[in-house]
Formats: structure tokens, C-alpha cells, sequence
């Protein structure tokens, strides 16, 4: 279909018709059968996947491509390592402006999380023998992208890429038919670079999520000090006993009073309860409604506390309602003994001054 050049929308009704005549022969023209048997969805992913890594492949491995950026991240469920490999191209359309394009290369299970394991992988997505074969060198990838956790690997593949270049270099000055095959369409382009553009052709430059790394800091801003102070201070006030988690009493927290999100819908949620509590008490009491905690967001651990801080009077006001009962629930019982301890308080006022002074001006 691509050797006739057929318009994309023709190739795929070409495609579904060929699919369809082989699942049902002896079709009836106006039937609707678009909703094959399961089964053959799991066969067809066996004859699409081959097609989609060498049209992929075929993509970026275009001579109008004039840089290439890996993204690659991997994530384990239910002890199974999947590793996903994207590459954005970069071409100058006929104006001249460069356009930037996502091509999905692999998805696929990774028998290791080592770095070393998951950049050889990445590599090897540039390469397929689906046909003649499909082989694009590292060349012309001058950055990898992942989050904080995959930076060993996008220096394993700038390793990789350095042997590509390394092996380029030494046979530059022999025929091009004694290139390897799957080096032979880099070396042209190597040999085109300029000595400057070649100094620097086997470096790569590691790039990581804003997202996750605004994250992590968010988390070190606490994590690595929070407890050691409140340790410190409660000694120095010569206070004995445990030390407040500060994050379960946040957690426990949200989850009495959130009006959205996964906390709302816990057992124990009492927000309702306490929005009729407060517009009864007096009508220009406003509740700061707390943020949503959805799937794993850490800077939540510094948004809440802010949300929080607004609302504590309004908080212990109620609590102290509610503790009187003979009976409280266990949330009830932790919110009021955390927002009651002077250093739960304190670590609050510290991570709402995190959020305000590093969270929101990053946003």
C-alpha cells in the first residue's frame, strides 16, 4: 500500500476490508460486523505490531530528519517490567520552520530494570527486520528524556551511541559497503558533519521531567529535616514520647474533610457533616476547600498543609464537637490530637511555605 502511495484514509479502508473479508467470507454486504471476537484482536496485534515498528522506523530514519531526542520511561506491575520508547523528530517543513513530531517506537517487557539492560533495549528499537529491515543509528539523537529515576540509563545510551560513533570513525576512511548494515546510513551522514559537529557526535544530552523533578525536591524540602527538627524541639522543651507523623495526620486529615477526589469517597468522610456544621454557626464562615489527592502527586504533601492552615480554626472548632462524643471515629480522634500539638502546627507553617515560596512560582 505505501509502494502505490495511496492516501492514508484509502490504505485504511483497504486494511479493515482485507480483515473483514478474512474473519467473515461469506459476509453479507450492510451487515455490520465491526465488533470481531476478541481473539482476533490479539491475532491482528501479532500481524499490526511488525507493521507499525517499520513504519515507525521508516519515519525517522528519513534523511530530512535533523535531530532525534529518546524519551524513554519504565514502570513494574505485578513484578513485570514494561519499558516505553518514544522518539520526537525534528524537520524543516518547506518554509523552513521546524516541526517537531512524537513517533512511538516500542512497548515492550524489559527482563531487567538495571540501566544497562533498558538502554540496550532502547537501542535495539531502532532497529527491525521486518523486510528488507529497518535500521537507524544513534547519530542523530542528541538528547534522552526521562524522569529523575532513568538518568542512568540515558547514560548507558550515550555510552551505546559512543560506540557507534567510535566504530564509524575507525572504518570513516574504508569503503562504505565495509559499514555494518545497521551503521551504513549513519556513516554518510557522520561523514557530512562538520570536525566541530563530529567532536561532539557521541554525546547526548540527559534531560529529565520538570514534573518529577519538581516533585522530588518538593519531597527533600521536608522529608530530610522535618522530623530531626521536631525531634530537636521537643527536647530541648524536654517533651518525651513518640513523634507526630506529620504525614499520616495530613492524610487523616484530608480524608475526614476532602469534598473531592479519592479521599471524599472514604468510609469515614465527614465533609458534608462539617459544611452544614459551619454554615449553621455563622454565614461568612468560607471553607478553603482541600485539593484533590488523586493517584500519587507528591507535591500534594505540601498543597494540603496550605489548605489546611486556612481552615484550622473552623477544624478545631468542629473536632472539639465531635470529640466529646463518647464514641469518635479514628480519624476524628488523630485530626484533633494533630492539629492540638504545637508541632504538627509547625511542620504545617514549614510546608506551606514551601509550596508558596517554590511550588506555585515553578507552576
Amino acid at each position: 500500500l505505501m509502494a502505490q502511495k495511496i492516501s492514508a484514509k484509502t490504505a485504511v479502508s483497504t486494511m479493515l476490508r482485507l480483515f473483514l473479508n478474512f474473519e467473515h467470507p461469506d459476509k453479507i454486504e450492510g451487515d455490520d460486523y465491526r465488533i470481531p471476537d476478541p481473539s482476533r484482536f490479539r491475532k491482528w496485534r501479532r500481524y499490526l505490531l511488525p507493521l507499525c515498528e517499520y513504519t515507525a522506523l521508516s519515519t525517522i530514519s528519513s534523511a530530512d530528519v535533523k535531530a532525534m531526542h529518546v524519551m524513554h520511561d519504565a514502570t513494574t506491575k505485578k513484578h513485570v517490567h514494561v519499558l516505553h520508547t518514544v522518539v520526537r523528530i525534528e524537520f524543516l517543513d518547506k518554509n523552513g520552520v521546524t516541526i517537531a513530531v512524537d513517533v512511538p517506537l516500542k512497548f515492550e517487557v524489559c527482563p531487567s530494570g538495571k540501566a544497562v539492560a533498558e538502554a540496550k533495549q532502547v537501542q535495539d528499537a531502532f532497529h527491525t527486520e521486518v523486510g528488507s529491515g529497518v535500521h537507524v543509528s544513534l547519530l542523530k539523537v542528541v538528547s534522552g528524556i526521562s524522569d529523575n529515576a532513568a538518568l542512568a540509563t540515558t547514560r548507558e545510551l550515550e555510552k551505546l551511541k559512543k560506540e557507534e560513533v567510535d566504530e564509524i570513525k575507525k572504518e570513516l576512511s574504508a569503503n562504505m559497503n565495509g559499514y555494518p548494515e545497521k551503521l551504513r546510513h549513519a556513516a554518510d551522514a557522520y561523514s557530512k558533519l562538520s570536525s566541530q559537529q563530529q567532536s561532539h557526535a557521541h554525546e547526548i544530552h540527559q534531560l529529565s521531567c520538570v514534573g518529577h523533578g519538581l516533585n522530588l525536591t518538593v519531597d527533600d524540602c521536608y522529608k530530610q529535616s522535618e522530623k530531626a527538627l521536631i525531634k530537636e524541639r521537643m527536647k530541648k522543651d524536654k517533651i518525651e514520647g513518640e513523634l507526630p507523623d506529620v504525614g499520616n495526620i495530613i492524610q487523616c486529615i484530608s480524608k475526614l474533610f476532602a469534598n473531592q477526589g479519592d479521599h471524599h469517597n472514604y468510609y469515614l468522610n465527614s465533609f458534608r457533616s462539617f459544611k452544614r456544621w459551619v454554615e449553621g454557626q455563622s454565614a461568612s464562615w468560607k471553607i478553603a476547600h482541600l485539593p484533590s489527592v488523586k493517584g500519587s502527586r507528591q507535591s500534594i504533601n505540601v498543597e494540603l498543609p496550605a489548605a489546611i492552615l486556612q481552615n484550622l480554626p473552623l477544624y478545631l472548632s468542629y473536632l472539639s464537637v465531635l470529640r466529646a462524643d463518647p464514641d469518635p471515629n479514628k480519624l476524628v480522634v488523630v485530626a484533633f490530637e494533630g492539629l492540638n500539638n504545637k508541632y504538627v502546627v509547625a511542620a504545617l507553617r514549614a510546608r506551606t511555605f514551601i509550596n508558596a515560596t517554590f511550588l506555585l512560582p515553578m507552576r
